[in-house]
């Protein structure tokens, strides 16, 4: 239980913060022990996260190009 835990909390701070999710102790403690439906609830939370993640650093890269391209277009 306490490896559980402390992986849960590992990721909370390393991969979730990045994401700009944060899992509540009560989520991790609840998912430890196996609670149903928490993971599933974790899970959904990531995949919108993961969504909205993807659509900016399309919006970047697409913002990018254009620059690029206004920035050739430019050139003598």
């Amino acid at each position: 239980m306490q490896q559980k835990t402390y992986n849960w909390t590992t990721l909370n701070h390393k991969v979730f913060s990045k994401l700009a999710m944060q899992t509540s102790p009560k989520d991790i403690k609840d998912s430890v022990e196996m609670v149903p439906e928490t993971v599933e609830r974790v899970l959904f939370t990531l995949r919108y996260k993961l969504d909205e993640y993807s659509g900016r650093k399309k919006a970047r890269k697409i913002a990018s190009a254009q620059r690029r391209s206004m920035q050739e277009m430019r050139i003598p």
